[in-house]
């Protein structure tokens, strides 16, 4: 048989629920900014070496109009995604701000404000992911196509 402390058991009143998911709520939200603000950088940070390299082809190797033409819409598109990444990586005080503590009933439109901003800033980050993603498989293939077409007309003038 258990043993009776004497103390009763503590049953949380329906207030201290709100509090506690509108806390849960709050906290997912600093969560959820900050895995998009982590990924945005890691895609920024691909993208600025990227650029590297097509500033490094078009420096040490002379294009023709054609390759002149393809790296710089290259550069172009990686420059869109950069944009759309550093919109994801503002910081905007509406979320890091104590300036409404969780008890506040007016922090229903507090919270809808920042759930939808983070959800625009998701869909600008899988924006920037996905032409991240396709303009390097573009140079990839681009730059094997190039560096076979060289091998085998160093080849046939070889022989």
């Amino acid at each position: 048989m258990a043993k009776d402390t004497g103390s009763p058991v503590s049953i949380p009143t329906i207030p201290s629920f709100k509090a506690n998911a509108r806390e849960d709520a709050a906290s997912g939200l600093r969560q959820t900014f900050a895995e998009i603000d982590a990924k945005a950088a890691s895609v920024l940070t691909h993208i600025s070496v990227m650029m590297a390299g097509l500033f490094f082809l078009f420096g040490f190797n002379k294009p023709t109009p054609g390759e002149v033409v393809f790296l710089g819409v290259e550069m172009i598109g990686y420059l869109i995604a950069a944009l759309f990444l550093i919109r994801t990586l503002l910081h905007f005080e509406f979320y890091k701000s104590s300036a409404h503590s969780p008890m506040d009933e007016g922090r229903n439109a507090w919270m809808a404000a920042a759930q939808s901003e983070a959800a625009l800033r998701m869909t600008y980050l899988n924006w920037a992911i996905t032409i991240a993603f396709a303009l390097t498989a573009l140079l990839v293939c681009a730059v094997g196509f190039e560096v076979i077409v060289h091998l085998v007309s160093d080849t046939g003038a070889q022989s």
